[in-house]
């Protein structure tokens, strides 16, 4: 009852492996290149593109659009920050005291590149998630 698999030899080491192995056990290379090391472009290409409305409209949640528009969720993101901080400093010029513009000023500028630094971060957090989600499809597709 038991299936033969066929069997091949690793181009790396030499080793006898499956033949639809994607990583070889023994030398533990990736038999056709490393899909991490894959290119933004030959990912696009190899799922089937949708279209920005099509994927948006897409109930079946198979097409991501958040990696598509991720930039500009980070541009609208930094400039809320930097609207509230305008505001803030507004409203500090407003109150016409001396140290409370002051005080405004410089907590406003650290709090800006601080608040920046975490929005940037958090946006890179859901770009490696979904390039993990990515890679994984990829690997479980082959």
């Amino acid at each position: 009852m038991t299936e033969e698999k066929e069997l091949t030899n690793c181009p790396h080491c030499g080793q006898e492996i499956f033949a639809e192995a994607l990583k070889c056990k023994h030398c533990k290379q990736f038999i056709n290149g490393d899909p991490a090391l894959m290119q933004e472009q030959d990912l696009e290409t190899y799922y089937e593109e949708k279209g920005f409305f099509g994927s948006l409209f897409d109930f079946s949640l198979t097409e991501m659009i958040t990696p598509r528009i991720i930039r500009f969720i980070f541009a609208i993101g930094l400039l809320v920050l930097l609207l509230g901080s305008v505001f803030a400093l507004v409203s500090a010029i407003m109150s016409g005291e001396i140290v409370l513009i002051i005080a405004a000023v410089v907590v406003l500028a650290i709090g800006f590149f601080l608040a920046a630094i975490m929005l940037r971060v958090y946006m890179e957090l859901i770009v490696v998630f979904f390039r993990i989600y990515d890679e994984l499809r990829y690997l479980n597709e082959k």
